[in-house]
């Protein structure tokens, strides 16, 4: 199923402004930064995506846990 057919075009704007505001974040930086590092480290393959995936999922739950709007786009 499509992102556009389980929400309307305005939540869908909204999600992406959302997810933009949070990559652009100093705190969002700072962390895929870290778990880079880490996952490197540890010898991940792809650790920078994963790193990537890891600080979005988990600015994205902080946001949930003090917002909980967001989690009705998600």
């Amino acid at each position: 199923m499509l992102l556009s057919e389980k929400l309307s075009d305005a939540e869908v704007r909204q999600l992406i402004s959302l997810i933009a505001h949070i990559c652009m974040s100093r705190e969002f930086q700072a962390l895929k930064e870290e778990l880079a590092q880490y996952y490197c480290e540890a010898g991940y393959n792809n650790f920078d995506i994963t790193a990537f995936e890891d600080a979005l999922y988990t600015m994205l739950q902080q946001m949930e846990e003090f917002n909980p709007s967001v989690k009705e786009l998600l």
